[in-house]
């Protein structure tokens, strides 16, 4: 029974998150198109297109950056949706972040936030030759839309625009105002991008009733037991912090070493660390997650996730066995990098590690360090946060009774009838964490159906969206637009 009890694929690294895939329904074909003149391609998918042609490939060394690319981005999303750009106010914060304000017609509404990001990862030299189509080709092939951004996120950018084009082309103005907010380094930090964006509407004073960030997915087969795909929605997520240890040592010619020196010191801490995680706990978004899932599962896990007042134990162990499911319920712990001394016959006097953890709601940074330090019982050993990495404390968890989920499920249920809808813990991390004074709701959710083999292709070879997916994902963010942009009561 314990190897039934949990089969669930949840890691995601978007958590964004398909050998085969599995298509939304043939209703969700309808896509409003706009005509207008070249050189604008005809179709949504042509357009989605041409956007992954262009490599904004955003990199850690300021001075290596493809500013030209960005360039190019922005001129082609003006060619390509010129109602959005007659119509919206548009302004640029650092090099390359766009915001874009959709005013309401009613002021005292507070607005709401979609993001969306305009970088992609780079992709290594010696993966070029195992993608099916060039990674900056974007051919259309075989049903699919090939490329670096057909999943993260360039494909939720170009939606977000084909969405205020279509609406603008019926004469729509929302009661509320919306704002787009599209940044250019979200894969490397968001500080030039959306951190600067956000400091520019907190210091207009300007607050969300909520925010929509890209996030967690709709999956087929993922979940084991449900018969019916699930659309899950990230209502927190995790925080992320690089810690380095430092060793002191002695130092000197190797031939005549200590009994213990700055490496041995460094590597029994390291190993003490890795074997004495952080508490696994059931609680928040996870536990939500079970408990939403649990009529909707097989016997026994629908007993289980029906009585976790009584099971809380078993199935939390079960999960924190796993690694495809530890990191749900509990900060993980990833040694990533170490040096020591420049030259084989040298013994370093310092030794250094990084390791790399993702902060479950539970904790804190603070707990992190602490534990760490009450673990390796060495105070000789100093601890601290890497230089030049990321750093957010867990984000705090949303409502899932907000107008913000209750009009993503409603747009979900509505264009899906049968799927399942629950909320979700996203173990990576969102530009969305730079607007945390901005709101009390942020929801992490791309519209991307991904079922188990699609999941290394996150980051990875062969990233593509199908174009039946595509066209489901402009009509779900054309009903949701059209929703929010409403009062929450009507």
């Amino acid at each position: 029974m314990k190897r039934k009890i949990l089969a669930f694929g949840l890691t995601f690294c978007f958590a964004f998150p398909l050998h085969a895939q599995s298509e939304p329904p043939k209703n969700s074909e309808a896509l409003l198109t706009i005509e207008t003149p070249a050189p604008r391609p005809a179709s949504a998918s042509e357009r989605l297109a041409a956007a992954l042609q262009i490599p904004t490939v955003s990199t850690q060394d300021p001075s290596a950056f493809p500013h030209e690319a960005f360039d190019r981005l922005e001129r082609y999303l003006e060619r390509s949706f010129p109602l959005m750009h007659q119509n919206l106010k548009k302004e640029k914060h650092g090099q390359h972040g766009l915001l874009y304000k959709w005013a309401g017609s009613e002021a005292d509404l507070k607005p709401v936030l979609f993001m969306a990001h305009q970088d992609v990862v780079p992709v290594p030299e010696n993966e070029m030759n195992q993608w099916i189509h060039p990674p900056f080709s974007g051919k259309i092939h075989s049903g699919y839309i090939w490329g670096r951004g057909a999943i993260d996120v360039k494909s939720m950018l170009m939606a977000l625009c084909e969405t205020a084009e279509a609406l603008l082309a019926q004469g729509y103005r929302p009661k509320r105002t919306l704002y787009f907010a599209f940044g250019q380094d979200e894969e490397t930090g968001g500080k030039d991008g959306n951190q600067r964006i956000a400091a520019h509407l907190k210091n207009q004073g300007v607050t969300f009733e909520w925010i929509h960030d890209e996030g967690m997915v709709i999956t087929d087969g993922v979940i084991e037991g449900p018969s019916q795909p699930v659309a899950l929605i990230g209502i927190a997520e995790k925080g992320y912090v690089s810690l380095e240890l430092t060793a002191p040592g002695m130092g000197g010619h190797s031939s005549m070493p200590p009994q213990e020196t700055a490496v041995t010191k460094l590597a029994a801490a390291i190993v003490k660390i890795q074997n004495n995680p952080l508490e696994p706990q059931l609680n928040g978004p996870v536990r939500a997650l079970f408990e939403t899932l649990a009529d909707h599962m097989p016997f026994p896990q629908s007993f289980l996730f029906n009585n976790l007042w009584l099971f809380d134990g078993l199935v939390t162990s079960q999960l924190a066995s796993k690694d495809s499911t530890n990191a749900l319920v509990r900060t993980t712990t990833a040694p990533t990098m170490i040096s020591g001394s420049v030259k084989d016959n040298v013994l370093p006097t310092e030794a250094k590690a990084v390791i790399n953890f993702r902060v479950h709601p539970n904790n804190s940074v603070q707990e992190i360090k602490d534990h760490i330090r009450n673990v390796i019982e060495d105070d000789t050993i100093k601890i601290g946060v890497a230089a030049n990495t990321l750093y957010s404390e867990p984000s705090s968890i949303s409502s899932t009774t907000s107008a913000g989920y209750q009009l993503i499920e409603q747009t979900l249920r509505g264009q899906y009838p049968k799927m399942h809808v629950a909320p979700a813990l996203f173990i990576a991390a969102t530009d969305s964490r730079h607007y945390r004074e901005l709101t009390n709701n942020i929801y992490r959710f791309t519209p991307y159906w991904m079922t188990a083999g699609d999941r290394e292709r996150i980051h990875g070879i062969n990233e593509r969206i199908s174009v039946k997916n595509y066209r489901s994902y402009v009509e779900f963010f054309v009903t949701l637009v059209r929703a929010t942009g409403l009062k929450t009561n009507d």
